[in-house]
């Protein structure tokens, strides 16, 4: 194996649970420091010719400081919207508690709401996600917030679609994002989309990828530009070594599959990276644990900056 890797496969179990850390309870280490949480606030997109809506968390003393914060973008996964992990995983609890014993510096969590979109440009430019995330929104951050607007102080991370999302920004954006956390990834090989029941892949991938297709059909141009087995390469991947990129999904996953194929592929390609696979299933309880891990781990790639 390449020194260059690393490699981190973890199989265990939570034994303390979601709602301790280090032996103290959430509420214990959150008694004194708290940051501010705005849920559902609208911003205009030009690109969508609609509003957007997100929630943001702002660290403790960011209305009392001139300091500027990194920024975690945190996506949702499907059916999710904006506020999936402030109401389903209490992110603004976890993130207090991890600024508190001072696992991470203090930094801004925005979550963006995507729809069904993946993250992506649906191949009619319908409704096009990635344009607005990366040309407009991103942009809009930093102009209102008191951001730090340099790669190296952006995260991007997300569960499920959320996972997919992280990843193919990461991937197509490195100029764009410093660390990216993938939990879950729904990342999709050929074979697992060629073969998906004509009724799913209409519901869930027909608008984003093209309508009617069976089979092989579904493996077009714009299946490829957004696949990140085709994207990952000789010629992409000196880039990608330049991002922290940390991934985790159960052992018990549908998706841990693919998942693998990803690690397998960022192995062939000696581009770094942590790989955690731990006893669990695609749920939150699986993904409350998994986010402390992975926020842990971008901020310990920040406070070397």
């Amino acid at each position: 194996m390449n020194r260059s890797v690393t490699i981190l496969i973890i199989l265990l179990v939570f034994h303390a649970g979601f709602n301790r850390l280090n032996g103290q309870s959430f509420a214990e280490l959150n008694s004194d420091i708290r940051g501010t949480i705005y849920k559902s606030l609208e911003v205009n997109s030009k690109v969508l010719n609609n509003k957007l809506e997100y929630s943001i968390y702002l660290p403790p003393y960011y209305h009392t400081t001139a300091d500027s914060f990194p920024v975690l973008y945190l996506l949702h996964g499907y059916h999710g919207d904006e506020t999936s992990w402030i109401d389903r995983c209490d992110i603004h609890i976890i993130i207090d508690s991890l600024i508190k014993i001072e696992e991470i510096p203090p930094l801004i969590v925005v979550m963006p709401d995507a729809k069904n979109s993946y993250y992506i440009n649906d191949y009619l430019l319908q409704f096009p996600y990635e344009d607005l995330f990366i040309r407009e929104f991103i942009p809009y951050i930093d102009s209102t917030y008191k951001t730090f607007p340099h790669s190296r102080y952006r995260i991007i991370a997300g569960l499920s679609m959320g996972g997919f999302g992280a990843i193919i920004h990461s991937i197509k954006h490195t100029d764009v994002f410093g660390s990216c956390i993938a939990l879950s990834a729904a990342v999709r090989t050929d074979e697992m989309i060629i073969n998906m029941k004509s009724e799913d892949y209409d519901n869930k991938f027909s608008r984003l990828y093209g309508r009617d297709l069976e089979g092989n059909e579904r493996i077009n141009e714009h299946w490829e530009n957004n696949s990140p087995f085709y994207l990952i390469n000789d010629s992409t991947s000196d880039k990608l070594k330049s991002i922290n990129w940390y991934f985790d999904c159960g052992m018990n996953d549908f998706l841990i599959n693919s998942n693998e194929l990803l690690h397998q592929i960022f192995l062939k390609y000696s581009i770094p990276h942590e790989y955690h696979v731990r006893i669990g299933t695609h749920n939150w309880e699986y993904w409350r644990t998994g986010i402390i891990g992975g926020i842990k781990f971008a901020g310990q790639k920040l406070s070397k900056l």
